[in-house]
């Protein structure tokens, strides 16, 4: 009976001891939740507190960071002789690279500025070229023109002088009229032309 007795408290006494661990748990869980709000005279140290610890931390990074650097130039060269032939060797092979590079870009640009003068060449040859074959054209174009108006003219001048002065002089004007008015219509027609050739 003892023991069913003491086996009774004991089942309490952890029912008790959970329960009240459950509540603490809540409790704790509920104060990390919603930490209360500090006071000003609270916040004031915090921030106080920063700006001495911060830089502290700060330096001692710098030093241990300091620190490691030095031992592992000392663990890799061993001497200070060692560690400046090391250095000069890396100072030689930036300052190859970096030279490499300098002419990389010395000869990428060359070439581009090449290209853009040859590019330029070419076009201005082959505007100056189709320049000149309009410009042919138009003269070819005006001559010609030129050369029927005055064929037109010599036949006008023949005609008149085959017809009697007489009863001609009606024919006469018809005739100056036709001619000038063909000269004209010529002369439009050449500068159409010209202007067609010109603007295509």
């Amino acid at each position: 009976m003892a023991t069913a007795a003491n086996t009774q408290k004991k089942a309490t006494a952890a029912k008790k001891t959970a329960a009240s661990r459950k509540t603490t748990a809540k409790k704790t869980q509920a104060k990390k939740a919603a930490p209360a709000p500090l006071t000003r005279v609270e916040r004031a140290r915090e921030a106080a507190e920063r700006l001495v610890v911060v830089p502290v931390g700060a330096a001692l990074e710098a030093r241990d960071t300091v620190v490691a650097t030095a031992e592992d130039l000392q663990t890799r060269f061993g001497t200070a002789e060692a560690a400046e032939k090391q250095l000069e060797k890396q100072i030689k092979k930036y300052e190859k690279r970096g030279e490499k590079a300098r002419k990389n870009v010395e000869r990428r640009v060359k070439k581009t500025r090449t290209t853009a003068e040859r590019r330029v060449k070419k076009t201005r040859k082959q505007v100056e070229r189709e320049l000149k074959l309009r410009r042919r054209e138009a003269e070819k174009l005006v001559e010609q023109t030129t050369k029927d108006a005055n064929a037109r003219l010599d036949a006008v001048r023949e005609s008149v002088r085959q017809i009697d002065l007489g009863t001609s002089v009606e024919f006469l004007q018809a005739q100056a009229e036709q001619v000038v008015k063909t000269g004209q219509e010529a002369g439009a027609e050449a500068v159409r032309r010209v202007s067609e050739r010109i603007a295509s």
